[in-house]
């Protein structure tokens, strides 16, 4: 339901352990974040979408959902796209349009 967001405090998680979560390698434009417990977010809300809140610029779109655990599945970290990583496709795209 939009404008009823919950926020969740959650960290990235080193891309080492989290491939060891899901016994996969990860491409350079995947980034993982979990709760501190080892909780995806996945189990605690639908969004697919991974926010930083910057002391500098405000809320900043760091990852949209790509994979993971299905709500209330497995403790595993949430694997997300990196918007920085792929900024310049995503630049592009709205450029051709």
């Amino acid at each position: 339901m939009p404008g009823h967001e919950q926020w969740l405090k959650i960290s990235v998680v080193e891309r080492a352990v989290c491939e060891q979560h899901h016994r996969t390698r990860l491409t350079l434009t995947l980034l993982c974040a979990g709760l501190s417990s080892g909780d995806s977010g996945v189990s605690h809300w639908n969004s697919g979408f991974f926010y930083c809140l910057t002391n500098t610029s405000g809320v900043v779109l760091m990852g949209l959902k790509s994979w993971g655990e299905t709500c209330g599945g497995t403790q595993k970290p949430a694997v997300y796209s990196s918007v920085p990583a792929i900024m310049h496709w995503i630049l592009q795209l709205l450029n051709t349009e």
